[in-house]
Parts: C-alpha cells; sequence; structure tokens
C-alpha cells in the first residue's frame, strides 16, 4: 500500500502541482481534507474503480486550481490542490473532493474563487464564476486564466462569457494569445458578457502569448478581450475634507493592466469604462473602447486621477460620447489615442510630440506619441489644473479649448488644414478666477514642403485675460494659395513672425510682436476695423520690417500701436534676372508711435489717416516735395516732407540722416500737423490746405506760410514765428488761449513817422499778413516784438489790429513799446478806464501793471491785462464788478478790484464783488499777496484762474470754473465766525471745472467741484482715459468736498478732506504714469479708487496713499488696487506706510496667473490698513466684491495695539471675505489677543495667508479664523519642544510671547523676528517649512555667546601663565643670588580650545610682559611680587555667533618660597588679574559689546630635588584655586554669568642639568605635567531679555579638564645676570592646542 500510494501520488503531483506529501499541501487545509485527497489518489492510482461525480459547484482555495481542456469535443477537467464542492447526487449533498479522472461540472456549475484559479485552456465553460455576494458577505478572490492552443499553425480561440456579473474584490487575469505566423489563424481569447455589468476592485490583468507564438514582424497577432455593459476597476483612495487629503481609512485599491508587447487587448464595453486606481502597463496595442456600437445616454470613459501609466505600445482610448482622462501621463515611446466627441484632459501630459486631429489609421505611421480627436464635431478640453507640455505640437482640427497649461516648444499647422484653438479663462467652485496659460513655442502654419498645397489656416481664439505667447510665427505661402493665422479673439504675443501669407485680426484682438518680424512681399496683415484699439502692436525693442501689406482695408480702419520699430520697406527695383519687388504698404485709421516708425509718407505707401508721434517716438521718413520749385516742374531735388493726413508731433520727424526735418507742407484735406506738448525748432512750415495747430507746445519756426486752404492754430502754449505769411483773410492764424510771437518785420510791416507801413520787398525776413487773417480768442494774445520803435500813438496802432479778425477778443501786446497818449494820462501809477478805450485790443508792459481807476460795475470787450482795478467811490456796503465775455488778468498784489466806501463820510477801501456774465468770462491773477473779495454768484458764471503768486479770496468763490496753476496758491479765507467761504465749481460735463496744479488752501471750507464728467472705461474694465474729469495735481485741503463727478488726483497731487461726498463717483487716485494721496475724515458716499501703474520690471513706480477715518455704511467704498496703501479708521495716510514698512513685504507686481503668491514672493499688489473701531464702509483690494474683500495678492493689515483687541468691537461693520493667496498681517499681537473682523456674522469666508509675528510659539484658533475671528493663544510648549528640541533661551522667548511681552519690545526684535516665518532665517518660505535644525543652532549660539567668546577662557589661560611665570621664580631649580633679585618675562603664544565650549571654541593669541623683583633671605627663604600686562587678540571657533575679542589684560602677583634641606622646596603666590573685553559679533549683527573678567587666583607647590648624577630630577605637586567673575552680557540676550570658583592639581616632574663654560652656567631643562581640573568648568549663564519677567538657565564648558603640557627650556648664567629662554606645549581633549614662548632676565644685587 505504500508502494503503490507512492506512485499514485507522483502521478497526481505532476497533474496537479498541489500537494508535496501524503500529510501536507501548499496551503494546509484539514486533517480530513488531507487524507480523503490522498485516499482518492490512493484509488485513484490503485486503479480502483470509483464512480464519477458532477459538481454543481465548486470553491477554489489558495493553491487550488481547476484546469478546463477539451478532448474531442468533451471538456477534461484537471485539478490540482484540494478542489472541493457539492455534487448534483440527491442522497448527498456533503461537501466532495474533485477528482483528477471522470468528475466534471454540472451545466451552470458555480465557481467560488477564494485564492484559487480557474484555467480554461483551448476551451470554455458554461461554469459560473461568482462575483462578490455582499448579502452573505462573501468576497470573490482569485485567478482566471484563459490559454489559447494550437495546432499546425492553427489557432483555438477561448472565450469566457459565463462570468458573474458584478464586483469582484480582488480578481487577476491571465490572458494568453496565440500569435499566428504569415496565414496562419490567430488564437484570440475573451472574457465578459456585454450584458453584464463588470467592476474588479482589485487585482492584475496580465497578457502573454502561448508556447509556439510567432515573433515575426509579419505576425497574425492574437486578441485578448475583456468587455461588459460597464467595466470598472479599482477602488479610488478616499477623501477628507474640503482640501480632499488622502482619506487614512478608505485607501482604495489598484487594479493594474499589463499588456505584453506583441499583443492586442481589448477593454470593451457597451456603455462605460472607469479606471480609477492603478497602473496600466501597455508595450503591445491596448485599446479601449466604451459605447461600442450601442449609444446609451451620455455615459463616460473615465481615466482616474490616481492611474499611472507606463505606455511603450499603442494606447487607444476611445469612446462615441466622452473621454475623461484624468491621468498624468509621460510619453516615452509608442502611441497614446484620446478619441470621441467630447474629449477632457484633467491630468498632465509630457510628450515629445501631439497632434489634436485624427490618428493616422496605421498607427505605425503616426508620428506623434499622443493624439487626442474630436470626433462628430465635437471638442477636446484642456481643464484648469492640468498641463500638457510637449516639445512639438500639431494641430489640424479647431475642436480644442485650453482652460489649463499648454506648453509647446513648437507647433505646426499642417498642410491644406482648417485647425485653431480656443483659449478661455474659467471660475471654480470657491468663484475665484482661473486663468488658462498657452505658450506654443515655434508656430509654422502650412507646410514649405515640396508639393504642399496651402490653404491652410489657423484661428487662435483667446477669451482669457493674459495673452497666449509663441516664440516664433511662420505662416508659409505656397504656390498656389495663402496660409492664413487668424487672431479671433484676445491677446497674442509672439517673439519672431515671418509672415508670407496672412495674418488676419479681428476687433477688439491684440496682436503684439515682441521681437523681430517681415511682413514679405505679397504677405497681408489684416487689421482689425477699430481704429480706438490697436489690433498690431510692436513692442518695445520689436522690430517690424514689412515689405507687404498692412491694412485695415481703407484708412478709416485699424490702428497700429508701434513701441519698437516699424519699417515699411521701399519698392527693390529689378536687377538682373530678378523682378522688382513692390514697396511695403500701410493703410490704417490710426497709428501711434513709442517708438520708430520708418516710412515715405506717399498715400500709395503710406495711407494712414491719423498717426501721433508720442514723445519717445520717431518718424523716419524721407523729403518727397519741393518747397516754392523755381521750376514748376521739377521734381528734384527734395527738400521738404509733404503731410497729406493728420499727423500729431510729441516726438520728432527725422530723415535717414538722422537729423529732424526742417521744412514741412501740410496739404491734407481735413486733416492736420499737430505739435502737440513739445518744444520744437522748424525752418518753415507751408500750409496748403488742412491745418497747421499747436497743442500746449513751444514752437518757434522761421517761416509759417498758409494759403490756399490751410489754415493754423494756437491752442495754448507758445508759436514764435519769425516770418508769417497769410495768403488772405480765409488764411486764418487762430490763436486759442495760448500766444502767437513776431516781430514788426515778421508780420510784413515797418514804422514810418505816420504809422505802420508795409515792409519794403527787399527787407529780410519780411513776411506778409492779410489783413484780418490773425484771429484771437478769450485769453491769447499776439506777442509783437517793435523793435527799435520804443513810442507810438494810439491812432498808429490800426496798423496792427487791422491784421486780426473784428471778432478777435485777445489782445496784441507790444510789450516795451510806450502808447505816448496813454503814457500821458497815468499819474501816480493809476489811469482812468475811460482813458483806455482808444486802445481796446492792446496792451503794453505799462498798462499790464497800472492802476485803472473809475472803472464802473462791468468790464466789456476785449481782453485786458491791467495790475489792479479800482471802482468807483460809493457809499455801499458792496459793489459789483462784472467780467463781461472776456478775459481780464490781474498782475498787482493787495486789493485787486475794490472800490472806496464812502458811508458815513469815511474812506474804507473795500473789495468788490466779482462776477461773471458767461462761462467764457475769466478772471485771471500772477501776483504775490494778491486780495479779492467774493467772486461769481449762484449764475455759476466765468472761471478764475491762479496763474502764479498767490491769492486769496475774502468771500465764496462761486464759478463755472478754477484751475490754479502749478507753483500759485488760492486760500480761502474765514468769515467772522471762523467758518471757511465756500468753493463752488460749474456742472458743466463736457469740460473740467477744478484743476488744481498748485495749491487749494481751503481746510476751513466746503468746496464743491460740481462738473459731472466721468472717466471712460475699454472693454475689459479699465480706465482708458479720463477725459474732462477734475485733477488735482497739487494740493487740496478742504472741510467737506463735495464731487458730483469723477476725480483724479495724480502727479503728485494731494488731498486733504475733513468730509467727502462724491455720490455715485469715483476719486482716482493715481494714474498709468504717476501717484497721489487722499486723506478723508468721513466719506459719505462715493468711491475712492487707488491704481497707479507698475514699472516695466513690476516694482512699484509711486505709491498712492488713501486714509479714511469713517465712511457710510452704504454707498461708501474704497479700493486698494496696484501699487497702492489705504487705510481706514484713520486719515493718517503715513500710518499705513508705517505699518507696512514693518512687515518684509514690499509692493510689486504679483501675477496670480503666473503662479506667483505673497506669501512665496513677499510682494502684495496693494494694502489695505485697518484701525480703530467698527469701520462700516466697503473695502476693497484687487478686488471689487461686495462689504470688504481682498482679493489674492493683496494684503490686510492690521495693528493689534490699534484695534480692539478684546473681541467686543470688530474692525469692520461689513462682512469680510479674503480670498486665497491674500495676506492678513497682524502686527503687535500678543497672547489672550481677540480681534473681530467684523459684526457680521459670517463663515469659512477668510481664505487667506495669516501672518504674524512669533507664529512658532502662537497662532491663531484655525476654527474662528476662517470666520474672520483671531484669537491669539499659545502653542503648547510640548509641541514646541517635541519640534525644536529643549533649546537653550526657550523659557525666556516662549515666556516673552506668553506673558504678552513682545509687543514694542525692541530689546527683543532678533528673537521677535527668529520665532517669525516672514522674518525668520530658520523658515525657508519657497517650501513653507521651518529648519527646526537652523533654529536649534541659532538659539544655542546666541545664548552661548557670554562663553564663546572665550572671555573665561582666555582669562584662565591668561592666569596660568601668569601664575607660570611666577612659579619659575620660586622653583627650586631657580638660579638667584641672596639678596634683591629683579627680573622680566616677556609671554607669548596661541591659545586654542575649538571645540571645548561643548563643540564650539576659540583661538586667542596672548602677549603679556612681567615685572618682578624678590629677595632671597640667607635662610633661603624668598619674597617677591610681579606685575603683569599684556593682551590678548581672540576669534570664536565652531558658531554661527561669531565673535572677535580684544583683550587688556592687567595683573598683579605677590610670591614666596622656603627651601628646607636643599632638597625640600615649598611655594605659594596669590594674584589678580582683569581681562577688560571689547567684543564684537558678526555672526547676528550685535555689534560691539564688553565682556570683562575678573580673576583671583592663589596657588601652593611643593618640590623635590632627587639627582642622578649631574642630572636632576624635580617631582612637583601643586594646588591653584581661581575665581572668576564675568561682567553681564547684552548681545542678543541679557546674559548674567555666575562666578566660577576653579581648581587645578598641576602633577609633574622636571628634569635638568648644569653645565660649566666659560664663566657660564647653562641649564637646560625638560618638564612633564598634567593639570587636573575640577570645579565650577562650566560657565553657568542666566539668560533674559529686557523688558522680559521669564528667564532661562545654560551652562557651557569653558575650561579644560585634564590639559597636558611639556615645557622645552634652557637658562644661562654668569656672574649678577642670568637669561632664560622656554616652549611650552599644551594639549588636551576638545582641540584643545596651547603653543607659547617665554623668554625672560635677571639680576641679582
Amino acid at each position: 500500500m505504500n508502494r503503490n500510494f507512492k506512485v499514485v501520488f507522483s502521478k497526481a503531483r505532476g497533474a496537479l502541482m498541489v500537494v508535496n506529501e501524503a500529510t501536507s499541501s501548499v496551503q494546509a487545509k484539514g486533517t480530513k481534507t488531507v487524507i480523503a485527497a490522498a485516499v482518492a489518489a490512493l484509488s485513484l492510482g490503485a486503479g480502483v474503480a470509483s464512480a464519477a461525480q458532477t459538481f454543481t459547484d465548486v470553491t477554489l482555495d489558495a493553491g487550488d486550481s481547476l484546469t478546463v481542456t477539451s478532448k474531442d469535443g468533451t471538456s477534461v477537467y484537471a485539478p490540482a490542490g484540494t478542489v472541493t464542492g457539492t455534487t448534483n447526487a440527491t442522497s448527498d449533498n456533503t461537501n466532495k473532493t474533485f477528482a483528477a479522472t471522470g468528475d466534471t461540472l454540472d451545466t451552470g456549475a458555480k465557481v467560488y474563487l477564494n485564492g484559487g484559479e480557474l484555467v480554461l485552456t483551448g476551451t470554455t465553460t458554461d461554469a459560473v464564476v461568482k462575483a462578490d455576494d455582499a448579502a452573505n458577505n462573501k468576497t470573490t478572490s482569485g485567478t482566471i486564466t484563459l490559454n489559447s492552443v494550437a495546432s499546425a499553425g492553427k489557432g483555438t480561440e477561448v472565450s469566457y462569457s459565463a462570468i458573474e456579473g458584478g464586483t469582484f474584490s480582488k480578481l487577476d487575469l491571465n490572458l494568453n494569445v496565440f500569435n499566428a505566423a504569415t496565414g496562419g489563424t490567430a488564437g484570440n481569447v475573451s472574457i465578459g458578457n456585454v450584458a453584464n455589468d463588470l467592476k474588479i476592485k482589485e487585482g492584475t490583468l496580465k497578457t502573454g502569448t502561448i508556447e509556439g507564438s510567432s515573433t515575426a514582424a509579419n505576425k497574425v497577432s492574437g486578441t485578448a478581450t475583456i468587455t461588459g455593459k460597464n467595466l470598472e476597476f479599482g477602488v479610488a483612495t478616499g477623501t477628507v475634507g474640503d482640501n480632499k487629503e488622502p482619506s487614512a481609512t478608505n485607501p482604495g485599491s489598484a487594479y493594474d493592466f499589463d499588456n505584453a508587447a506583441d499583443v492586442k487587448l481589448d477593454v470593451t464595453a457597451a456603455e462605460t469604462v472607469k479606471f480609477n486606481k492603478g497602473t496600466i502597463t501597455n508595450a503591445g496595442t491596448m485599446t479601449v473602447t466604451g459605447e461600442s456600437g450601442v449609444f446609451v445616454g451620455n455615459q463616460d470613459l473615465t481615466v482616474g486621477k490616481q492611474v499611472t501609466i507606463a505606455n511603450t505600445g499603442d494606447l487607444i482610448f476611445t469612446d462615441t460620447t466622452k473621454v475623461d482622462f484624468n491621468a498624468d501621463y509621460t510619453a516615452t515611446a509608442g502611441h497614446l489615442v484620446i478619441k470621441s466627441a467630447a474629449n477632457t484632459i484633467y491630468g498632465n501630459i509630457t510628450a515629445d510630440s501631439l497632434k489634436f486631429g485624427a490618428a493616422n489609421t496605421d498607427l505605425a505611421k503616426e508620428t506623434n506619441q499622443v493624439v487626442i480627436t474630436a470626433t462628430n464635431s465635437g471638442k477636446n478640453t484642456i481643464k484648469y489644473g492640468s498641463t500638457v507640455d510637449v516639445k512639438a505640437l500639431t494641430v489640424e482640427d479647431a475642436a480644442t479649448t485650453i482652460n489649463g497649461t499648454l506648453k509647446a516648444a513648437a507647433t505646426a499647422v499642417t498642410d491644406k488644414t482648417t485647425a485653431g484653438l480656443t483659449v478661455v479663462d474659467t471660475i471654480g467652485t470657491t468663484g475665484k478666477k482661473q486663468y488658462a496659460a498657452v505658450s506654443l513655442g515655434d508656430i509654422t502654419v502650412g507646410s514649405a514642403a515640396s508639393g504642399a498645397q496651402g490653404n491652410t489656416s489657423f484661428t487662435l481664439t483667446n477669451q482669457a485675460e493674459n495673452a497666449v505667447e509663441a516664440s516664433s510665427l511662420t505662416v508659409v505661402k505656397n504656390s498656389t494659395t495663402a496660409n492664413t493665422f487668424a487672431l479671433n479673439a484676445g491677446k497674442f504675443s509672439v517673439g519672431k513672425l515671418t509672415n508670407q501669407g496672412k495674418v488676419t485680426l479681428t476687433d477688439g484682438e491684440e496682436f503684439t510682436l515682441t521681437g523681430e518680424g517681415a511682413n514679405a512681399s505679397g504677405a497681408e496683415i489684416t487689421l482689425a476695423s477699430s481704429k480706438e484699439y490697436a489690433s498690431l502692436v510692436v513692442a518695445e525693442g520689436a522690430s517690424l520690417q514689412n515689405q507687404g501689406d498692412i491694412t485695415g482695408t481703407d484708412n478709416t480702419k485699424g490702428k497700429i500701436k508701434v513701441s519698437g520699430t516699424l519699417t515699411n520697406l521701399p519698392k527693390i527695383e529689378a536687377v538682373g534676372g530678378n523682378k522688382a519687388v513692390d514697396a511695403g504698404t500701410i493703410t490704417a485709421a490710426a497709428v501711434e508711435v513709442d517708438g520708430v516708425l520708418s516710412t515715405a509718407l506717399d498715400t500709395a505707401t503710406y495711407d494712414v489717416a491719423e498717426t501721433t508721434i508720442n514723445t519717445a517716438g520717431e518718424l523716419q521718413t524721407s523729403l518727397n516735395a519741393i518747397l516754392d520749385p523755381t521750376n514748376a516742374t521739377a521734381t528734384t531735388p527734395k527738400d521738404a516732407l509733404e503731410i497729406a493726413n493728420t499727423i500729431n508731433l510729441e516726438g520728432k520727424i527725422t530723415t535717414a540722416a538722422g537729423a529732424e526735418v526742417q521744412y514741412y507742407i501740410v496739404n491734407a484735406t481735413d486733416g492736420a500737423f499737430t505739435i502737440k506738448e513739445a518744444d520744437k525748432t522748424f525752418n518753415t512750415v507751408q500750409v496748403k490746405a488742412g491745418a497747421f495747430a499747436t497743442d500746449d507746445a513751444d514752437v518757434t519756426l522761421s517761416v509759417l506760410e498758409v494759403k490756399e486752404t490751410g489754415t493754423a492754430t494756437v491752442d495754448s502754449g507758445t508759436l514764435n514765428v519769425t516770418t508769417l505769411k497769410t495768403a488772405a483773410t480765409t488764411n486764418t492764424v487762430t490763436v486759442e488761449d495760448g500766444t502767437l510771437a513776431t516781430s514788426l518785420t515778421g508780420l510784413g510791416l515797418k514804422y514810418t513817422d505816420s504809422g505802420f507801413a508795409p515792409a519794403d520787398a527787399t527787407t529780410a525776413g519780411a513776411g506778409k499778413v492779410a489783413n484780418k487773417s490773425i484771429v484771437l480768442k478769450t485769453s491769447s494774445l499776439l506777442d509783437l516784438d517793435l523793435g527799435s520803435v520804443t513810442e507810438v500813438t494810439s491812432a498808429q496802432l490800426s496798423g496792427l489790429t487791422g491784421l486780426v479778425s473784428d471778432d478777435t477778443k485777445g489782445l496784441i501786446d507790444i510789450g516795451a513799446t510806450k502808447i505816448k497818449d496813454v503814457e500821458a494820462k497815468i499819474e501816480g501809477g493809476k489811469i482812468a478806464y475811460t482813458e483806455l478805450s482808444s486802445i481796446a485790443g492792446v496792451t503794453n508792459d505799462t498798462i499790464k501793471s497800472v492802476t485803472v481807476t473809475k472803472v464802473g460795475e462791468s468790464i466789456s470787450g476785449k481782453d485786458a491785462i491791467y495790475g489792479t482795478i479800482e471802482q468807483e467811490d460809493e457809499a455801499v456796503a458792496s459793489k459789483d464788478f462784472t467780467i463781461s465775455d472776456l478775459s481780464l488778468t490781474l498782475t498787482g498784489t493787495g486789493n485787486l478790484v475794490s472800490y472806496t466806501n464812502t458811508t458815513d463820510g469815511k474812506k474804507v477801501p473795500t473789495l468788490s464783488t466779482i462776477k461773471f456774465s458767461t462761462a467764457d468770462s475769466e478772471l485771471v491773477t500772477t501776483g504775490e499777496g494778491a486780495q479779492i473779495g467774493q467772486v461769481g454768484d449762484s449764475d455759476q458764471n466765468g472761471s478764475l484762474y491762479v496763474k502764479s503768486g498767490d491769492l486769496t479770496a475774502n468771500g465764496s468763490v462761486t464759478i463755472n470754473s478754477l484751475e490754479v496753476e502749478s507753483g500759485a496758491k488760492l486760500s480761502i479765507a474765514d468769515d467772522k465766525d471762523g467758518n471757511g467761504y465756500a468753493v463752488t465749481t460749474g456742472d458743466a460735463s463736457n469740460e473740467a471745472t477744478a484743476l488744481i496744479s498748485g495749491e487749494l488752501a481751503a481746510a476751513n471750507s466746503d468746496v464743491t467741484f460740481g462738473s459731472t464728467a466721468m472717466a471712460s472705461y475699454d472693454a475689459d474694465g479699465a480706465v482708458s482715459s479720463f477725459g474732462y474729469v477734475n485733477k488735482v495735481t497739487g494740493k487740496l485741503a478742504a472741510k467737506t468736498l463735495t464731487l458730483k463727478g469723477d476725480t483724479l488726483v495724480a502727479q503728485g497731487g494731494t488731498v486733504e478732506a475733513g468730509k467727502l461726498d462724491a455720490t455715485g463717483k469715483t476719486v482716482f487716485v493715481g494714474d498709468s504714469a504717476s501717484a497721489g494721496s487722499l486723506s478723508v475724515g468721513e466719506l459719505t458716499a462715493g468711491s475712492i479708487y487707488a491704481d497707479p501703474t507698475w514699472k516695466e520690471d513690476g516694482s512699484a513706480a509711486a505709491v498712492s496713499l488713501v486714509a479714511v477715518k469713517k465712511a457710510a455704511a452704504t454707498g461708501a467704498s474704497v479700493e486698494a488696487d496696484r501699487s497702492s496703501i489705504v487705510s481706514v479708521g484713520t486719515n493718517d495716510v503715513a500710518a499705513g506706510t508705517a505699518a507696512f514698512a514693518k512687515t518684509g513685504f514690499t509692493l510689486a507686481k504679483t501675477d496670480a496667473a503666473k503662479k506667483e503668491y505673497s506669501i512665496n514672493t513677499k510682494t502684495v499688489n496693494s494694502v489695505v490698513y485697518a484701525e480703530g473701531l467698527q469701520y462700516a464702509g466697503n473695502v476693497h483690494a484687487g478686488n471689487d466684491n461686495a462689504n470688504v474683500s481682498i482679493g489674492a495678492n493683496s494684503m490686510l493689515l492690521i495693528d493689534a495695539t490699534k484695534v480692539d483687541a478684546t473681541g467686543e468691537k470688530s474692525v469692520f461693520v461689513q462682512g469680510v471675505s479674503m480670498a486665497e493667496n491674500s495676506v492678513l498681517y497682524v502686527d503687535n499681537v500678543k497672547n489672550g489677543d481677540k480681534i473681530s473682523l467684523t459684526a457680521t456674522t459670517q463663515r469659512d469666508s477668510i481664505k487667506a495667508d495669516l501672518v504674524h509675528e512669533g507664529d512658532l510659539l502662537m497662532g491663531a484658533n484655525e476654527d474662528k479664523f476662517t470666520d474672520g475671528v483671531l484669537e491669539f493663544g499659545m502653542h503648547d510648549k510640548a509641541d514646541v519642544v517635541d519640534k525644536l528640541g529643549n533649546v537653550a533661551g526657550l523659557d525666556a522667548i516662549y515666556g516673552m510671547y506668553e506673558n504678552g511681552e513682545n509687543v514694542g519690545n525692541t530689546n527683543a526684535q532678533f528673537f521677535r523676528d527668529l520665532m517669525s516665518s516672514q522674518t525668520s532665517s530658520a523658515y525657508d518660505s519657497a517650501a513653507g517649512e521651518w529648519n527646526f535644525q537652523t533654529l536649534r543652532t541659532t538659539l544655542n549660539d546666541v545664548a552661548a555667546i557670554g562663553a564663546t567668546t572665550g572671555a573665561q577662557a582666555v582669562t584662565m589661560d591668561a592666569v596660568n601663565q601668569m601664575a607660570d611665570t611666577v612659579a619659575a621664580r620660586t622653583s627650586i631649580l631657580t638660579q638667584r643670588a641672596q639678596g634683591v633679585n629683579v627680573w622680566g618675562d616677556v609671554n607669548g603664544g596661541r591659545f586654542e580650545g575649538k571645540k571645548v565650549m561643548d563643540g564650539a571654541g576659540y583661538s586667542s593669541d596672548i602677549y603679556a610682559g612681567t615685572l618682578g623683583a624678590d629677595y632671597q633671605f640667607a635662610n633661603g627663604a624668598v619674597l617677591g611680587a610681579a606685575l603683569t600686562i599684556g593682551t590678548a587678540d581672540t576669534d570664536s571657533k565652531g558658531t554661527t555667533a561669531k565673535t572677535s575679542m580684544d583683550s587688556d589684560l592687567v595683573g598683579f602677583s605677590v610670591y614666596g618660597s622656603k627651601t628646607f634641606a636643599d632638597i625640600w622646596n615649598v611655594a605659594g603666590d596669590i594674584g589678580y588679574l582683569q581681562a577688560s573685553n571689547d567684543v564684537t559679533e558678526s555672526g547676528y549683527g550685535f555689534g560691539d559689546f564688553s565682556e570683562d573678567v575678573n580673576a583671583f587666583t592663589l596657588g601652593v607647590r611643593g618640590e623635590v630635588l632627587t639627582k642622578a648624577g649631574s642630572v636632576n630630577i624635580v617631582p612637583h605637586l601643586g594646588l591653584r584655586y581661581t575665581r572668576l567673575s564675568t561682567d553681564s552680557v547684552k548681545a542678543g540676550f541679557n546674559t548674567e554669568i555666575d562666578d566660577q570658583n576653579i581648581f587645578q592639581m598641576p602633577v609633574g616632574v622636571t628634569v635638568s642639568a648644569d653645565f660649566e663654560t666659560s664663566g657660564w652656567t647653562i641649564a637646560p631643562k625638560f618638564d612633564l605635567s598634567v593639570v587636573p581640573t575640577f570645579g565650577d568648568k562650566d560657565a553657568d549663564l542666566k539668560l533674559g531679555i529686557t523688558g522680559v519677567s521669564a528667564s532661562d538657565d545654560l551652562s557651557v564648558r569653558v575650561i579644560n579638564s585634564n590639559p597636558v603640557q611639556a615645557t622645552l627650556g634652557v637658562s644661562a648664567t654668569n656672574g649678577a645676570w642670568g637669561f632664560g629662554l622656554n616652549y611650552k606645549l599644551g594639549v588636551g581633549s576638545d582641540d584643545r592646542m596651547n603653543n607659547s614662548f617665554n623668554a625672560n632676565v635677571r639680576y641679582a644685587f
């Protein structure tokens, strides 16, 4: 039986591979099972017949397997291990063992996998592998293997569809196919049923090939398939909290795919396929298909976020409806294809190449590693948070939208495709904007390859805030059809442009060239139609060469902005066989130049309706006309520039030689050549058509000629003309609020005895002015230099006045030339008003300063300039003076307009009330110390212009407009009750009614600016123009300020208002070029918006400051935008600036779209500083949400000492919201402070980064923080110690914060900074974590400064040196004579203990000299004294608190000795040494301090002299006591150091010998000693901080324990003289090394 068992068992082992021995199995089962298996095997082996069994179910445990094969069409079952189950025998339902021969599975039998394996080889089965049974708490775990088989090159398919639908806890699938040779039949395998759902939580699907499979390139590959209705693999890790942290209790489970090379794997679902967690490893071809032939709703094919993909083959995800791709994918080889009607990329994709479009039907020929295909006119979406980063991007369709990030080194749009990309920002679930970012690298539209047909288009639709960027854009031109790049929306920025085809721009969009560009001949750039916004921008530093066409279709459409260089290239003539190339053309409504525009100005080449050359701009051109040719048909040489369309010039116009053009012909029908806000000097301007104009400019011309249909205008500023010619009355030169300056000759006149007459034709420079062709508007001058003409009569002036038009209001100013008959009427600087009627419209220097008397109640006619005006005397309390439709300038001081009140016979000079009859009437003042009365009335007519000087208004100012020029001042006086008079300006909407460039001092007055003008905004909501709004660029102070329209405070302007009412309007503080300041006591209504601009580098150009102490709860808001600090709860604009300066942050452009965040960069865009209680108004920073809202990268700054820190009263009344990446900075906070941000109940609205000092040791309650309540408390000290260790000084620092002693404690600033993440050297802001080792090192080293300076150690070294010197005088070996001995020693050496101070140490150079004297008595006793003076230079070692110390040493010793029996010697000494130590600490910037040490020392020593021949051997033993007293130290900590009592017991032996030679006694010696040291070797430090009650203790080792010393020396004596020289070496632990030298001399009397 035993033999038979073994034989049978051997057979069973070969077939089933389970049982090792008769008593065991791979995985142990019960004894009964093992025995049953043995019996079954025995009976089989012995040939004992047993009945075949049919099983209705089997269970495959771990180590079991059941293999199903086919023989002659019948299934053969081969179990391995012990397979048990239930048979269909009705009489016996007990568990049976499945035998190796004969037993079968019943139809539809159930297979329970419990760790075992079902193998189908070359056949299938209808047995059902059961899924999890949740109702009975049963799970499935095991393996299914499908093996194809092959015979004669023909494979057999294995398909298993009977697997139960449902969930499998763990299921490994092995799918092994047969790859046939060419002409053969592949053997496929498949599992699953299209009607059933299949969800597998954990396991691996692995494919392979069976033995004998072909590996040839042309093989017929087998396909492995898993299918179902809905397929789901893996279980994603659960998340907890709003931040979706991975769950510790729900880690999920992974299902992996491992597809072998040469295998096709199909994962096919009728509806959905979901990969939740796991790894997809693919080396073959893996196709994942959802909705395969069946459309069921809007189902998803989802690749989960927790899926890892390692692909070297072809991996295809395809679906009829949608593919969501959440995985990160890095392409190394093979292909990834994503294909559906809606592909959404949530993960990150990195590849060498990616294509948006259809993949090649033969993937072997597909050159892109990743292909994303939108089918059925669908779309692709790159979601926010996803980054697609590729080297080469190919775009073949227009289906892709980018919400996230797309980065490509190169982008190709292939031949004959219509392609595009759309870029869109999104809004997150929290309402925060999510910025898209796209960089396309080098873009090529079209193909230059041979045979390319063109007709390629690439449309970029950028609806995002940020520009799409590209390194270059090349639009290829093919032989047949042009290719096109179209910017359909948004901004596009490109480094290099090469356009041979078409670039098309759309309204509202901006194409910016930042590098070199070329628009080739035949190429076209089509501008957007808008003439307000530039669609083509040549950026600063960029250059665009145009040989093609840049066009807005005609000169009424399109605008170009040139900040770099735009060159419109000239025609290239035909040379040799080369054809001529036409000149480039530019056609547009407007071109604005801040850089260089180079072009000819003929309209065929440059047809632009309006060209603006700004201050920094330059127009480079060529002369194109002849100025007054002598031959009417002459075409050369060109000597002038003819202007055919409007040009506005602030910069310059030059020729190729670089010189500014001097000769101009204006021939611009309906256009103008305007010089704006610039100082220019030209030779000649000839105006044939259109207009020549100066606008607030100072221009000098040699010749101005106006003829044909031309005109000229001077608007503000001055036009100086040497020769003026006007051909006819219609060729007007109009002066509007400016000055036309010329001479008598310039007007073509001369002076004769009879008056003014035409100049001689031969007079050089003579002009010719048609009568009435000069028009002088109100407030304008014709400044006329009459040369040598010193005097004229009023009658003669008609020769001048005839040149000006009849409706002229302005003045002819003849300067110093006197008017004879007027001069005669002036008495005492005064003249009656009636005497001036004959010279109306003319003034001179005399009249401009004269006092005009007897003036009635009004003045009318032409403008006038006088000194002052005195009206007729009258017995009235008040008197009006009306300026009627003219500009009156008063240059005098004192009372400008007055009368004498003769009531009651008195003569009281009284200021008149000035009124205006029309809105255009004007009063101008220029004098110092000028006074006027009331100005204007309820009609609000007229203007007051304080041009220079200072003016005081002694009454209300109620006018249409007010202007105070820079440098001038208008003061508003107080009435008798101490209230300032009111100031009110008009309500015009088309002009500013208040321009304050100087100073308006109205601190006690109510000021109302009535203009209703408002700023203009562009499509993005940014201010495009301030137009006619009121402006303050100087200084304004008012008790109340009421604004009916918008107001700009800029260019350094300051406004201080006790109360501000700007209902429905905005006060802008700062503009795109400058900043301003606004202080308000109470904001009752309106908005304040602070928004200056950045510099090019993003730093703050200037900072706008706003302070509002109090604001209304509704209708009052203040916003801090770029580069601004807004303070609320105070009207001190400096308060916020001072508080912000302490934060360590700076104002600079911080762009969240570029992932720049304030907490890392230490920069913010804007600041709101709040103090006081319950500020009621709205406050915004970085956004304009309701209530109090602080946007990303902006700061809310609070000083805890200036708000209620008890939590009873809030900082704000309104709700407070702070966005993610905003900063909440709380200064001067202490333990126990409670700050309530808002009086409104709110939750989860504070998402800011909280910054406050001491955040390592204390913080705010996190739960309450998000709701706007800041409760500050200490972190548990045990937790701090756990992280930091029990470092030195922590008790003092922790106690400082715990007791609230940190606030305002400047003495503790170092530690306050160290404990604060924003200022600590131990905090890594980039990583957002503390470096506790750095912190430990810093604190330990700073705490130990009182010891690591080396003060105690160096003093001890000096004491030992002094003691050794004295010991040498008392030694038994010392040669001395009876009587008086005088001696001197010099000692020097380096003393080092580099690690003696608990790892730190010192190195010191000590030099000292000692002078001593002693007396030797006859009995051998010695008594002496010595004085030691020395110095030391010491550096610390091994500490970050680096110190250097300079020491002055002074010591005094008394010593004595007695020798007994010539062999015994006893010596003793007592001494005192003072070390005055000046220390400089450089490691942490503590600077200079002193640390003096005093030492008292007492020593005894015994010696015994023995001899060995001529050699003296002296053992010695000593004991020395030293007391060190160290002064307190203030360096970081205030350190008090306990006195140290140190004991030393030197033990050693000295060996010497005496030699006589030539009268000298020479005595060499050697000493070896060890010096055990005990006592207070540690310095006990008490660490404190000024103003802090807590302290800490620290002990630092400063003295070595057992140094060993060796001395080698020699002495020489000759008569009374003795000399000695010694070297001493001391070594010890902790890198102790002393090297010292001693030289001595002595003389015995």
